[in-house]
């Protein structure tokens, strides 16, 4: 069957195909699959008797992006993580792609918030751990008069 649009899915050509709006087409069962509304949209791909769980994003930019400096990540440009189209997505650094997060907006750089977000998790957590210890301590102690 010859859709307009779609062209064979890298990696997974005898099953799917791929268009530049992000739609998969199963080619087995002949329709287009439905993503997965998670943090991103994502889809389950089978070959071989297994699953590969993946991104629409991430499927996109291996299709239709050059990545000649072999970069690990597809960034949104915009951060809206469900705006798919080709021209929001780019192959970044994980450090750069840290960096172009929301949660950053009113901190001068990178590393000035990962230092306030260590600072607060380890405030919140600190009475966790604490009772983690203490609870360790006696099983201990029980331990040790058992013997």
């Amino acid at each position: 069957m010859e859709l307009e649009g779609y062209e064979p899915l890298k990696n997974f050509e005898d099953q799917y195909m791929i268009c530049k709006e992000g739609h998969i087409w199963n080619i087995k069962r002949n329709k287009i699959m439905r993503p997965q509304k998670k943090v991103y949209l994502s889809i389950a791909l089978w070959k071989e008797g297994k699953y590969y769980y993946t991104t629409i994003h991430r499927l996109l930019g291996i299709q239709y992006l050059p990545n000649p400096n072999n970069l690990p990540e597809i960034d949104h440009i915009d951060r809206d993580r469900y705006n798919n189209s080709l021209e929001n997505l780019r192959w970044i650094t994980r450090l750069d792609n840290m960096r172009n997060k929301d949660c950053y907006v009113g901190y001068e750089n990178w590393k000035e918030y990962k230092r306030d977000y260590d600072k607060k998790y380890r405030l919140e957590n600190r009475e966790r751990i604490l009772e983690k210890e203490a609870i360790y301590r006696k099983k201990k102690k029980e331990i040790q008069l058992l013997k």
